[in-house]
């Protein structure tokens, strides 16, 4: 009988040894959107300080004779945080179409919030509207800039959104989580020009580890399909992940707009006491 009890507690050690220790729970969504946002936050705080040129090439087909408009755009794109509030906006300023300069390449969106901070968003603004009329296609367009789907997953705009875990993908060896949101809230984040609605979702790689975003995508359906799809590299001058390439295309009635974008010649800035800027290059 001893020899037997012996036995039992043997076979129970080994079973007990055999069983494998508790695998560590996944993190959940709401932590994963949390280092996201802080990621978010993060970047815009450093990216506010640069200005980063744009290479654009744009088609556009359809139509009554299917004729093919082609487009290549330079221009200076620049964050800013909107003064007083948590938000955040891109502007560009279009300095070159198809070879023919179209104003003097100098940083006028830089020397705005360095001169005139008080009227500078507004201003901006314009800007950028008059530089959206070089846009080819019959769809008039502001909100197509590098940072707009990325700016979402601020921890302050999170909120407009319902996320959900899309699975998961490989690339350049991180296992990064697919992350799909549909806006919620009204009045959305972009409208119509006559104040409608529109429906948007987004998809972002995500780093589970850091929340950092190598790639985002931006879905409207109305007024036209559109898929706005932005890739982020790191940039070890600026020590930071930057936009690499913006591919754009929209479907409007028989128009189809596409466009690829490619980022060079990232300048950071800096704001002196004297209110004059320095290139920190």
């Amino acid at each position: 009988m001893p020899q037997r009890h012996v036995l039992v507690l043997a076979l129970g050690a080994l079973v007990t040894l055999a069983v494998p220790a508790p695998a560590q729970a996944p993190p959940a969504l709401d932590e994963i959107l949390k280092r996201a946002g802080a990621y978010v936050a993060g970047f815009a705080e450093q990216f506010a300080s640069v200005v980063a040129e744009e290479h654009a090439e744009q088609s556009a087909s359809g139509g009554p004779r299917d004729m093919v408009t082609e487009r290549k755009i330079l221009a200076d794109i620049l964050l800013v945080r909107v003064p007083g509030t948590q938000q955040w906006m891109g502007f560009r300023d279009v300095f070159e179409v198809n070879r023919s300069t179209v104003r003097d390449r100098e940083d006028r969106l830089l020397k705005l919030f360095v001169d005139s901070p008080g009227t500078a968003v507004s201003q901006a603004r314009r800007i950028a509207d008059e530089s959206a009329r070089y846009n080819v296609g019959d769809l008039t367009r502001n909100f197509n800039l590098p940072t707009t789907a990325l700016l979402f997953l601020h921890p302050s705009a999170q909120w407009r959104f319902r996320y959900r875990k899309a699975g998961d993908r490989e690339r350049d060896g991180v296992r990064y989580w697919v992350i799909r949101g549909t806006e919620t809230a009204s009045p959305t984040f972009i409208q119509t020009s006559m104040g409608r609605d529109t429906e948007l979702t987004t998809e972002y790689l995500v780093d589970p580890a850091s929340g950092r975003v190598a790639r985002s995508t931006l879905k409207l359906k109305f007024p036209a399909e559109t898929d706005i799809t932005v890739d982020y590299r790191p940039d070890a001058t600026l020590g930071m992940w930057v936009p690499a390439r913006m591919e754009e295309s929209y479907a409007h009635g028989m128009t189809r707009i596409r466009s690829t974008a490619t980022y060079a010649n990232f300048r950071r800035f800096q704001v002196n006491t004297d209110t004059s800027f320095r290139d920190d290059r």
